[in-house]
């Protein structure tokens, strides 16, 4: 598998209890789904399996991914707060995207 960059997350830098909002991903990624020769050698599969979403250390938001999903993909997630988060509060928001990768064996 190759090397991947850290996804990048863009949140707002604080919400109210009860405000919806929006979280913007994108992830450096080849999405190889492995049925491609280059040459006389195979590429293996290399994809992402799941998205997973988190803030305050609480997951927000999970998703199973599909093979369907193009190279370097960017999401736009919508989530409700619980409680209100500041980037300057204690309870600091922050998010952290983790793609899970998917082995040629899966």
């Amino acid at each position: 598998m190759s090397g991947h960059s850290t996804p990048r997350v863009r949140i707002p830098r604080s919400a109210r209890s009860g405000e919806g909002i929006e979280i913007r991903t994108s992830i450096e990624h080849p999405m190889e789904t492995g049925p491609r020769m280059e040459g006389a050698r195979a590429v293996p599969r290399d994809t992402l399996a799941r998205l997973l979403v988190g803030m305050n250390g609480e997951t927000v938001f999970a998703a199973g991914v599909c093979n369907g999903t193009s190279a370097n993909p960017y999401y736009v997630i919508f989530v409700r707060m619980e409680r209100t988060a500041s980037s300057n509060s204690p309870g600091r928001m922050s998010a952290d995207v983790l793609p899970a990768r998917m082995s040629a064996s899966a």
